[in-house]
C-alpha cells in the first residue's frame, strides 16, 4: 500500500539464485525474475549469483 501511496508503478528486489525458499515466497507474492547478475561479477570471483525480481504494484488490490 505504501508504494502505491508514494506513487510506484513497481517493486524490486533481488534474491540469491540458489534460494529456492525465497524466491517461492516472492513468486507465491506475485514477483517475476527478470535478470540475473552477469557471469563476471559471480562465477569468475568466486560470489552468489543474484536474480532481479520485480512486482508491478496493483491499485485494485486496496480498493
Amino acid at each position: 500500500m505504501v508504494s502505491i501511496l508514494w506513487g510506484f508503478e513497481y517493486l524490486a528486489l533481488r534474491a540469491y539464485e540458489d534460494d529456492w525458499g525465497a524466491r517461492k515466497l516472492y513468486a507465491n507474492a506475485g514477483y517475476k525474475v527478470v535478470s540475473g547478475d552477469p557471469p563476471w561479477l559471480t562465477t569468475w570471483i568466486g560470489r552468489r549469483r543474484r536474480v532481479l525480481l520485480i512486482k508491478r504494484s496493483n491499485l485494485r488490490d486496496w480498493y
